[in-house]
């Protein structure tokens, strides 16, 4: 059974390709054209030397398998900066209008 608690929650900045807008351009802008910097956060549920997986969503259902979702895998090459994070105070919301 997976504890999500047991994964780190953190905020990765990574290099990503950028496509162009489409139609013609002069050639003279498009060799200007830069890479993404992005931003994802998430659970890191796993790290070897090759990339990173990150989840945003997981579901607390006791069934096996257990689901999560919005899972990005980023080439370890392509981050710039990992920063883990931590939850510094919690607030109950009701569902209610």
């Amino acid at each position: 059974m997976i504890k999500i608690d047991d994964y780190p929650l953190v905020k990765v900045t990574w290099t990503d390709a950028k496509d162009g807008i489409g139609g013609w351009e002069d050639v003279q802008e498009i060799m200007k054209y830069d890479l993404a910097i992005v931003q994802d956060v998430g659970w890191m549920i796993s790290k070897n030397p090759q990339k990173i997986v990150i989840m945003g969503s997981f579901c607390l259902s006791d069934e096996d398998p257990q689901e999560g979702g919005r899972y990005t895998a980023i080439p370890t090459k392509w981050i710039q900066k990992v920063e883990y994070l931590e939850v510094k105070e919690t607030k109950i919301i009701s569902g209610g209008r």
